[in-house]
C-alpha cells in the first residue's frame, strides 16, 4: 500500500464519525461556502472602517513621526510588537496615505490569507464533516474577524501560525520531499520575525519532527531540520535581545503586563481555578466565548477531538498541534508569557483550537443510536454556525464600532478638524506649537492623547499634508483657535498658566471651547476630553478681557 493511501484510510478513520450524508463534492462546496463567509465577514469589518480604538491608537502613535530607523527603539505606551511588523505597516502608511484603510491592509490581507491557508490545512488533517465544521468554526469566529480590522499584529501571528503548521503537514504527508524542511528552515525566520509569538509554533514543530527524521530519515533531513532550528532559534534570541526584551520592560514599567496570564503559586486552589479558567475563558472562545466558563462547550469539544485524533493513531499530528500549548504553559510558569487570560495574546493557537473542536463537535454529534437523529444533530451544529456567521456580520453593521468613545473621538475630529477651520486657524498645542506640558503622556493607560492624535492626523488635512501653521493668517475674522488634550492641558497647569499670560501680551483672549471624548470601558472607564482657546489679534489700546 502506498503512503498516499495509507494516509486516505488514516483520515477516513476519521471521516466515518461523518452523518451528513453529503457528498465530498458537497462538503467541497460547503467548505468554500464557509471560506467566501469568512472572507466577506473579515473584508466587511474592515470597509465599515471601524473607529480607531485605544490600543490600536497607541501603537500607531509610534508610526505618526518615526522612520524606520526610529522604529527600533521600543514604541510608544509600551505597545508590543515586532520591528518587522512595523516596518510594513510604516510602509502601507506612506505607500497608501495614513488612515484607518491603510493601517489595517496589512492585517485584513493576513486574515484573508489565514481563511484560504486554514482550509488548506483542514483538508490535510481530515476529510468530510470534521473537515468541514473546522473551517467553519475558524471562519465564523469573533476573535479571527475581528483582528482582520485592526492596527495590531493579531491577524499576523495567526497567519505566521497557519504557515508553519502548513509546511510541517505536508512534511508529514510526503516524508521523503526533504524540500518542505527547507521550506521550513527559511519561513520559520521570517514568521518569527513578523510574530513574536510563532516561536511556539516553530519550536513546537521541531519538537515534533526531531524523532521521526533522526530514526526514519536520512542525512539531508537531518541537516535540513538541524538548519530549521538554528535558524528559527537564532532568530527568536535576536528579536528577544534586541527588540522584544527592551518591549517587554518599558511595558513592565507602566502596567503589570498581560494580568491573568500567569499562575499565582502562592495560592494552589487560586493555581486550579486559573487552571480551569484558562481553558474555558477567551482563549478558547471560537466561535464565540467569554470568562468564567463561557467558552467550556469549546475546550470539551476541542478535548473529545484530541481524544479522536489519538485513538486514530494520529498522535504525531495531535503532538503537532499540542506542542506550542505546552510550551506556552512552560513560559506561562515562567513568568515570560501568558497562558489564557486573553484571546488577543494567544492567536498562535487558533488554528490547533479550531481543527480539534470541529472534529470534537462532528464526533459529539454523532454518538445518538439513530442514524437520523446523529444527521439532524450535525445539520443543527452546521445551520447554527452559518446563522452565528450572518449575525456576525450584521451586528458588526449595525454596530460598526468596538468602544461607543471611540466613536465619539472620531466624529469629533471629523466634525471639528473640518468645520472649526474654515473660519479660524487652528493649531495643535503639542503637534504645531511643541508644548511640553501639552505633550500627551506616554506613561499612563488615559486613552485620550493617542486616539487624538491618529485622528488629528487622519482628519485634519492640513496636518495631514505636513503643513505648518498659517499664523500670518489670523485676524479678528479669523481668530487663533489653540488645541489641547484636557489630561495633558491639566497636568501642569503652572506650565499652562504661564504660557497663558504670554498669549495675553500678543492676543486677546475670546473664551474656553470643552468637548468630552466620554468614558473608555475597556479602559477602566477614565475618559478623555479637548481644550479650545481662542484668541484674535491684541490691540495696542485695548486691555485684557480677563
Amino acid at each position: 500500500m502506498t503512503r498516499t493511501s495509507v494516509q486516505r484510510l488514516e483520515r477516513l478513520q476519521i471521516s466515518e464519525i461523518d452523518h451528513l450524508g453529503l457528498s465530498e463534492q458537497r462538503i467541497e462546496r460547503w467548505v468554500w461556502g464557509f471560506v467566501a463567509l469568512g472572507i466577506g465577514l473579515r473584508v466587511l469589518t474592515y470597509l465599515l472602517r471601524f473607529p480607531i480604538w485605544t490600543d490600536e491608537a497607541k501603537l500607531a502613535t509610534s508610526l505618526l513621526d518615526r522612520g524606520y530607523a526610529e522604529l527600533l527603539e521600543p514604541f510608544a505606551y509600551g505597545q508590543i510588537a515586532t520591528v518587522l511588523f512595523m516596518w510594513v505597516q510604516k510602509t502601507a502608511s506612506l505607500v497608501f496615505g495614513f488612515s484607518e484603510y491603510s493601517l489595517r491592509l496589512i492585517p485584513v490581507l493576513s486574515a484573508v490569507a489565514g481563511v484560504l491557508l486554514m482550509r488548506h490545512v483542514a483538508r490535510r488533517l481530515f476529510l468530510g464533516t470534521p473537515m468541514l465544521f473546522a473551517v467553519a468554526i475558524f471562519a465564523v469566529s469573533y476573535y479571527p474577524v475581528r483582528h482582520a480590522a485592526e492596527l495590531k499584529p493579531y491577524a499576523t501571528d495567526l497567519l505566521a501560525s497557519l504557515v508553519l503548521t502548513a509546511v510541517a503537514l505536508e512534511w508529514l504527508r510526503e516524508p521523503t520531499r526533504v524540500r518542505w524542511l527547507w521550506c521550513f528552515a527559511a519561513l520559520a525566520p521570517l514568521a518569527i520575525s513578523l510574530s513574536y509569538t510563532a516561536i511556539f509554533v516553530a519550536a513546537g514543530i521541531l519538537i515534533c519532527l526531531a524523532l521521526p527524521v533522526w530514526h526514519e530519515r536520512g542525512w539531508p533531513s537531518r541537516l535540513a531540520l538541524g538548519v530549521s532550528g538554528l535558524l528559527a532559534g537564532g532568530t527568536f534570541v535576536a528579536n528577544l535581545l534586541l527588540f522584544a526584551g527592551k518591549q517587554y520592560q518599558q511595558r513592565s514599567r507602566m502596567t503589570i503586563p498581560w494580568p491573568g496570564g500567569f499562575p499565582a503559586w502562592e495560592d494552589p486552589p487560586g493555581v486550579l481555578a486559573w487552571l480551569v479558567q484558562a481553558h474555558t475563558g477567551r482563549t478558547f472562545g471560537y466561535p464565540l466565548g467569554a470568562e468564567h466558563g463561557g467558552s467550556v462547550l469549546t475546550f470539551a469539544a476541542f478535548a473529545v477531538g484530541a481524544i479522536v485524533l489519538f485513538r486514530a493513531r494520529r498522535r504525531l499530528h495531535l503532538a503537532l498541534l499540542l506542542c506550542p500549548f505546552g510550551l506556552a504553559f512552560v513560559a506561562a510558569l515562567l513568568g515570560l508569557y501568558p497562558y489564557g487570560g486573553s484571546g488577543r495574546v494567544s492567536q498562535y493557537m487558533v488554528p490547533a483550537i479550531c481543527l480539534l473542536a470541529g472534529l470534537g463537535a462532528a464526533r459529539i454529534s454523532s454518538i445518538a443510536k439513530r442514524s437520523a437523529s446523529r444527521r439532524r444533530a450535525q445539520a443543527c451544529v452546521l445551520a447554527f454556525l452559518v446563522l452565528f456567521g450572518v449575525l456576525f456580520g450584521l451586528g458588526s453593521f449595525l454596530r460598526p464600532y468596538r468602544d461607543r468613545p471611540d466613536m465619539i473621538g472620531r466624529d469629533f475630529a471629523r466634525w471639528f478638524w473640518d468645520v472649526k477651520s474654515r473660519d479660524a486657524e487652528l493649531v495643535c498645542a503639542w503637534q504645531d506649537l511643541r508644548l511640553d506640558f501639552a505633550r500627551p503622556g506616554e506613561r499612563g493607560w488615559t486613552p485620550g492623547g493617542a486616539g487624538y492624535r491618529i485622528n488629528q492626523r487622519i482628519y485634519y488635512k492640513r496636518i495631514h499634508r505636513g503643513q505648518p501653521p498659517d499664523l500670518a493668517s489670523v485676524s479678528e475674522q479669523r481668530p487663533l483657535r489653540v488645541v489641547f488634550l484636557g489630561t495633558a492641558v491639566h497636568s501642569q497647569p503652572d506650565a499652562f498658566e504661564e504660557w497663558l499670560r504670554e498669549m495675553r501680551t500678543q492676543y486677546d483672549f475670546l473664551g474656553r471651547e470643552r468637548h468630552d471624548l466620554g468614558r473608555f470601558e475597556e479602559q477602566h472607564g477614565q475618559g478623555d476630553w479637548v481644550e479650545i482657546y481662542s484668541f484674535v489679534p491684541r490691540r495696542p489700546d485695548e486691555t485684557d478681557p480677563l
